[in-house]
């Protein structure tokens, strides 16, 4: 029975990883049953291809490979591509549609609404077969040697070339040794049954072991640390952070995390050297939490005027947690008594001003890797939240406060740490302690990668 296309997720995919391992022997026997000789670059495309075919499925069953039909989408000569995969891998996706072992998709543009979608792919039933036959049997296999972790994007998100230096190796040496141990670290949301998040605007975010592999991305300039990428959390929105960040676990331990978005106030307070207070607004109770109102600042501050400010807020609703839609009535009523209740922050609004937060949390959190990931202590950052083991907390949380102080200037910081699900409950002598227990029950697929995590460690 065929797909029917009206109802297929098409958002539920990713693009190709051109730096996975193309020297993985578990693919020698697929490759063979597929083409009865080596055919050069031929075999090679098609390799790399498997591989990728090959984890999309591991990640969901359901999820797509999004890939272009175009040459303009091959470069095979970047350093972002270690495998040089050319646009001789559209030759590969033809014969594999050809031969039946993948469900394919055609990609489309209209000039008119002016949207497009590329082609999507995945492997088909006999493909999934033959999938389950394969065993990876570490993670640290899965990566091309040579695999680039910084990123350089230009205007349009076009990827830029660089040139190596002092800094670069720095960067990347501090990412590798904190990718390697992130891999040796279970990080997860341990309610989930279904290996996917489900985002504010209904994009679904995978789950997987497989999507650890964190890289940073600079815009413009190499000077200009922009975010985090690659691992799966990094994918999640507000919404889907507040409605689980209370679940995650590392290590299957009891987890704490702070709010670097305690300090936005100071944050903008040095950005602009005006004084802005910590006074709460929002009487209108229009915001449901700190990520909504935090949001409303920013966005104000960046916005040229009003109306770009609501098409923003509007487009972006979902993301943040806002289930209703809002007016524009409404949202100018939460403007205006912004201005009455804090003139000097409301200064700041509708003059497109750039208050890159985003990028002051990526360089927070680059900082306190290069100072953590010696002493092999696993900290996550998930949105503008840092998580780390609770056992560690009085080391992680000085080294924060150092970072703040030392590379930004902040002086006398204080920031709240928030416990995520206390796994293990301290018995009380108290005649109500026998009514503390832990309620939270495990997901079978948790309780599934708890137990490979285990296995991959005894190996």
């Amino acid at each position: 029975m065929k797909n029917n296309p009206d109802h297929i997720d098409f958002n539920f995919s990713r693009s190709i990883d051109f730096q996975k391992n193309f020297f993985l022997k578990e693919f020698d026997n697929l490759l063979k049953l597929i083409i009865k000789e080596d055919l050069g670059l031929f075999s090679k495309h098609l390799r790399v291809l498997l591989i990728e075919l090959y984890f999309c499925w591991c990640e969901s069953e359901n999820q797509f490979l999004k890939v272009s039909m175009s040459k303009r989408g091959y470069k095979a000569n970047s350093r972002y591509n270690p495998n040089q995969i050319s646009s001789l891998i559209i030759k590969v996706i033809k014969h594999l549609k050809s031969q039946g072992l993948i469900e394919y998709f055609q990609g489309f543009y209209d000039s008119k609404r002016k949207i497009s979608r590329l082609t999507r792919i995945r492997a088909s039933k006999f493909l999934q077969d033959e999938f389950k036959k394969i065993k990876i049997n570490t993670l640290h296999e899965i990566y091309h040697k040579d695999r680039e972790n910084i990123f350089l994007i230009g205007k349009d998100k076009v990827l830029l070339e660089y040139s190596d230096s002092v800094e670069t190796h720095e960067i990347r040496n501090s990412l590798k040794s904190y990718n390697n141990l992130v891999l040796k670290t279970l990080f997860d949301i341990v309610c989930i049954e279904q290996n996917f998040v489900v985002r504010g605007d209904n994009r679904k975010i995978i789950i997987s072991e497989i999507c650890k592999n964190n890289d940073i991305h600079f815009l413009m300039s190499l000077e200009n640390l922009w975010k985090f990428s690659g691992s799966w959390w990094n994918k999640l929105d507000f919404s889907s952070i507040n409605k689980y960040i209370k679940y995650m676990l590392i290590n299957d331990s009891d987890t704490s995390y702070v709010e670097l978005s305690e300090i936005l106030n100071l944050f903008l307070t040095k950005e602009f050297n005006i004084i802005i207070s910590e006074r709460a607004f929002d009487s209108q109770n229009f915001f449901k939490n700190n990520d909504q109102k935090n949001y409303f600042k920013i966005k104000a501050i960046s916005s040229r005027n009003f109306e770009s400010f609501f098409r923003a807020f509007s487009n972006d609703r979902k993301k943040i947690g806002f289930d209703e839609k809002f007016s524009k009535l409404d949202l100018e009523k939460v403007v205006n008594k912004m201005f009455e209740q804090d003139p000097v922050l409301s200064s700041l609004f509708f003059k497109g001003k750039l208050a890159d937060w985003s990028s002051f949390i990526s360089k927070v959190f680059y900082n306190l890797i290069k100072n953590l990931v010696s002493a092999r202590i696993p900290v996550f950052l998930v949105g503008d939240r840092i998580l780390f083991p609770t056992v560690m907390e009085k080391i992680v949380l000085d080294k924060i406060l150092e970072v703040l102080e030392k590379k930004f200037d902040f002086v006398k910081i204080k920031l709240k740490v928030n416990q995520c699900f206390k796994k293990n409950i301290k018995k009380e002598k108290f005649f109500f302690s026998r009514f503390s227990k832990n309620n939270l029950k495990y997901s079978s697929r948790y309780e599934m990668n708890l137990k490979k995590h285990k296995i991959r460690e005894n190996v």
